[in-house]
């Protein structure tokens, strides 16, 4: 598994991440994290977390053959990728972590609608009064 700890890396600092925001990300501690890779330990939910946050098939961190890690980009239709012109491909962020912030911004924006509803109530109810005096 070290040599899983090797491609996370390359992939992380090819998009511009640390290992410690993957490990955050994932929802374990620093410990934990090493404890489990050394011990192979890993649970299959977690490498697919790691490999969702990273823009990478969980297949990545099995191959014995090694890719560039802008092929696997250029493969994995899952992620909103960056081209710089010069050949060279960013993982801006993964599919997944667009629908999860898409989520929290159609959540916001339900409480927004329910609180515009509750103000256009209270202005009627206002109006009346005013009407009534």
């Amino acid at each position: 598994m070290e040599n899983f700890l090797e491609k996370i890396s390359v992939v992380a600092k090819k998009n511009g991440v640390t290992t410690k925001s993957i490990i955050e990300t994932i929802s374990m501690t620093e410990n934990g994290f090493y404890t489990a890779i050394r011990n192979k330990t890993l649970k299959i939910s977690t490498l697919e977390k790691i490999a969702e946050y990273l823009g990478v098939p969980v297949s990545y961190f099995f191959e014995e053959q090694e890719k560039s890690v802008s092929q696997y980009v250029e493969q994995n239709s899952g992620s909103v990728v960056q081209h710089n012109g010069s050949g060279d491909v960013k993982v801006v962020r993964s599919i997944g972590e667009c629908e999860r912030e898409c989520d929290g911004l159609r959540e916001k924006l339900n409480v927004a609608q329910t609180q515009i509803e509750e103000l256009k109530q209270d202005k009627m109810f206002l109006q009346n009064l005013i009407n009534k005096k």
